[in-house]
């Protein structure tokens, strides 16, 4: 994938997450990962929920630098990826 479309993506995926589109947002992506394996949907899933929580804390704090990471590279710091 392109990493300027990537970036964006990720970009309005966390902005999506601290919105009331959240619940809409969540659903297209799950529906877009789990096309062909509904068990790679629900994965998808429960890890955006997980990255979610992520991104609420850490606005919630002001830590903008977690919120960059997460936003740069799809994965906090601890390293995880979907």
């Amino acid at each position: 994938m392109d990493p300027a479309v990537a970036a964006t993506a990720a970009t309005t995926l966390i902005t999506a997450m601290t919105t009331d589109a959240w619940g809409h947002t969540k659903q297209g992506f799950v529906r877009l990962l789990g096309i062909g394996r509904a068990d790679r949907g629900a994965r998808a899933g429960a890890e955006l929920e997980q990255a979610r929580a992520t991104v609420l804390a850490a606005y919630e704090r002001g830590d903008e630098s977690a919120l960059a990471r997460r936003t740069m590279t799809g994965r906090p710091a601890s390293g995880r990826h979907w």
